[in-house]
């Protein structure tokens, strides 16, 4: 468990390589851990090689742009594990992993630009075993406003503009369907603006729900719901698939929902507005009581609410009042989204 100071929000982060050993140039084992946190449990090791299962790009595809993998996946009731997979200066693929408390994923609302840098940097080779101290993050904080404007643009033009598929896209991300993406360029930036504009369109307590892998080379073994597929590679038990480089979505209707139709109606008239009304939800207090497997439907509610205060009290006003009713009826009714339809 990491250490947390809730004074100053300091957050230690457990974390481990995992690879195998080499002397001059050779390795010298089978894979294992080469490098752990006294305070990492053998559990938590076998749940992210359960999980996080990354592979890095290729030698052929890595590059300045690229030179890493980054998956972010969910750890039921234990927050997120990030990992990172690279080939190594030894040639060998290594991976990382750090484990990110659910305080911490909430904290950041969707932020990972805190780890970016373990992703551009060489990985250490490793000759024998090591202790490791954590990742020390203080004072994680969410994108600011300004930031979110920036990557939601980019996603936009990334989906070549089509809002069709930006709303698609959003409801298959809040309903838990599978994401593959194929044809993105090879570039670790853009790949996380592409799946971070997305995840900017929910309120923050929803961006919870993220899981992602920026090169997929075996699809059938991933655990991440968006899968950004190597070149050559065709997803597997995808639900959706975005095809970068034409710009279509296949099914071309997809089961629209109604918090992905409402926040792409306010995106249409500014991106602003859409971070605004996403940030009015976000401070409700009742989404403290939602579960993770809820998200989808306390989502429903919120857009169902919101849109009627909008149309009775109009612009931010509305959205202000949307949050507490919205959620507050979410969690007096149960059964699934309800609000699902095809989108058009």
């Amino acid at each position: 468990m990491s250490e947390v100071v809730l004074n100053n929000r300091l957050f230690d982060l457990q974390r481990f390589y995992f690879g195998v050993f080499v002397q001059n140039g050779r390795a010298q084992s089978e894979p294992s851990v080469l490098a752990r946190t006294r305070e990492l449990s053998d559990d938590q090791i076998s749940l992210s090689m359960r999980l996080a299962r990354l592979e890095p790009p290729v030698p052929s595809q890595a590059s300045d742009e690229m030179p890493s993998a980054i998956g972010l996946f969910r750890a039921q009731g234990s927050g997120h594990i990030l990992a990172i997979a690279q080939i190594t200066s030894a040639g060998f693929p290594q991976l990382l992993c750090l484990f990110l408390e659910s305080q911490l994923v909430v904290a950041l609302g969707g932020n990972l630009q805190p780890f970016i840098g373990l992703a551009y940097s060489e990985m250490p080779v490793f000759a024998g075993p090591r202790a490791l101290k954590p990742f020390r993050l203080d004072q994680p904080e969410p994108l600011s406003q300004d930031e979110q404007y920036d990557i939601i643009q980019n996603m936009l033009f990334y989906c070549h503009d089509n809002m069709r598929v930006v709303q698609g896209l959003l409801s298959a991300l809040i309903r838990g369907e599978r994401i593959a993406i194929l044809n993105a360029p090879p570039s670790l930036e853009v790949r996380l603006e592409m799946s971070l504009g997305l995840v900017s369109l929910l309120p923050a307590p929803a961006r919870v729900i993220l899981s992602l892998a920026t090169n997929v080379i075996r699809p059938e073994t991933s655990t991440a719901q968006v899968q950004f597929m190597a070149p050559g590679v065709m997803p597997a038990r995808a639900d959706v698939v975005f095809d970068w480089a034409t710009g279509a979505i296949t099914p071309p209707q997809i089961l629209r929902h109604d918090f992905a139709a409402f926040v792409v109606s306010q995106l249409r008239l500014d991106p602003m507005l859409a971070i605004e009304q996403t940030e009015y939800l976000a401070r409700t207090a009742t989404w403290r009581a939602i579960r993770r497997d809820d998200v989808s439907t306390a989502l429903h509610w919120v857009s169902r609410r919101a849109k009627v205060d909008l149309a009775v009290g109009g612009g931010a006003a509305g959205a202000r009042g949307a949050g507490d009713g919205g959620l507050r009826e979410g969690e007096r009714r149960s059964g699934g989204d309800g609000g699902d339809e095809k989108s058009k």
